[in-house]
């Protein structure tokens, strides 16, 4: 009998040592699950055309304020928003949002996965302003978000909102920096996944003067203003108005050199521009030496500085304005233009990108472009995806006018994944390796 177990139990154990080797070993015993997050753009504005461009009819989307539905394909890359935002599934790819008004203004902003803190530089709280932050809460729990307004003065106290699950809410910066001339908001969510965008709207008395979507920015030492219209053809006319804020506690200064085809040069009076700490100050730019093409601002700061600029444009019977932005360093990035047909603008001691193309017939362009300072290209008609990679530092942006307005919106990286280790059976775990 004893024989019997005996031999029993070295059977067991030749077959342990088998399935040993048969299970994953080492290295092996791990996999790597990676997800990329969902993203918002923003409901349609008051009496605006809102269009979403997806990179492919395949991506799935849902409404912000229907949770518990379940994400789907449109069958289309365009999709008309009605109401409040919208979730996009997780890609590798970038979404982005046109909205217009008609006779009034033309606007883009990138889908957003949100940020735990974000700067916008734009607006004012006067008569005119009808600027509004827009909060997204794409969670299935309330979220908190404080908002610090800064302007000509300085800091203004912080004012925390609840926004509520599966929501989406409008707050007016006039009701949060009335009667400022100039305005910068620091947002900070301090619990929950919000998404915030920026739209600055004015008007005068019946006359809408115009509106944008306002990017942010992050506070740096050099900042990239890019893509930077001149001209739109005969008879267009031009405003320029830098607006510039040290976000930390010391003051400093800053110059702005402008960067276009003709040459880099730093305009007369804007070599030392003094900066207090945290009071927002607006620049007058004019006289530029720029020709007709796009340029480029470059503001280098001894603090950490946000940086727009305050583009009025008029055209024919369209007057509108943009935030030209700062811009930041991306690797790659694919968005679908649908027929849109931008300038983009890429700016950098070094230039070094490759672009690839699809126009809505299916057929393949590519091409590369490689040089100092600034290169601008004009997309091709009836381009829809666009795949522009990036080997350098360099920064970029896109730029086009309609009828209704000026857009401008800069180039950012494509999502990066969420990884996550998923444990797999490994036999080491109850026979040690020697």
């Amino acid at each position: 009998m004893k024989e019997t177990r005996a031999a029993l139990s070295l059977l067991i154990f030749i077959i342990a040592i088998h399935v040993a080797h048969l299970l994953p070993q080492g290295s092996d015993a791990r996999q790597i699950s990676e997800n990329f997050a969902p993203s918002v753009c923003p409901g349609a504005l008051d009496g605006a055309r809102a269009t979403l461009l997806l990179p492919s009819g395949k991506v799935p989307t849902k409404s912000i304020t229907a949770p518990r539905s379940q994400f789907r394909e449109r069958g289309s890359g365009t999709i008309s928003v009605v109401g409040g935002g919208q979730i996009i599934q997780g890609d590798a790819r970038n979404s982005l949002e046109v909205q217009s008004s008609s006779g009034k203004w033309s606007t883009a902003v990138n889908c957003s996965s949100g940020s735990a803190e974000s700067w916008f530089i734009g607006g004012n709280g006067g008569v005119t302003s009808r600027g509004r932050l827009i909060m997204d809460n794409s969670g299935l729990s309330d979220a908190t978000v404080q908002v610090t307004p800064f302007t000509e003065t300085g800091p203004l106290p912080s004012t925390s909102f609840t926004i509520k699950a599966a929501s989406e809410k409008t707050i007016r910066i006039d009701s949060l920096a009335p009667g400022a001339a100039r305005t910068v908001f620091k947002v900070e969510v301090l619990s929950g996944r919000v998404s915030t965008f920026f739209f600055d709207e004015r008007v005068k008395g019946l006359k809408n003067l115009g509106g944008d979507f306002v990017n942010p920015a992050l506070p740096a030492r050099t900042n990239f203003l890019p893509a930077v219209p001149a001209s739109f053809g005969n008879g267009s006319k031009f405003t320029y108005r830098l607006r510039l804020m040290a976000t930390g506690k010391l003051d400093g200064t800053a110059s702005v050199e402008v960067v276009s085809k003709d040459g880099v040069y730093v305009p007369v009076g804007l070599s030392e521009i003094p900066l207090n700490s945290q009071e927002v100050v607006d620049v007058p730019i004019s006289d530029l030496s720029i020709g007709k093409s796009n340029f480029a601002l470059k503001v280098s700061a001894t603090a950490p500085v946000v940086a727009a600029l305050y583009t009025d444009v008029s055209f024919n019977r369209m007057s509108d304005f943009a935030w030209i932005t700062s811009a930041q360093s991306f690797r790659k990035t694919s968005i679908n233009l649908y027929g849109l047909e931008p300038t983009i603008t890429f700016v950098g001691d070094r230039i070094s990108i490759t672009l690839e193309w699809k126009n809505k017939s299916g057929k393949i362009s590519r091409k590369s472009l490689v040089g100092d300072e600034i290169i601008n290209w004009k997309v091709p008609s009836n381009t829809r995806l666009i795949t522009i990679s990036n080997f350098t530092t360099a920064v970029g942006s896109l730029s086009w006018n309609t009828t209704d307005g000026v857009a401008y919106l800069p180039l950012v990286s494509g999502a990066a994944p969420d990884s996550a280790t998923r444990p797999i059976a490994d036999i080491a775990v109850i026979q040690p390796r020697s």
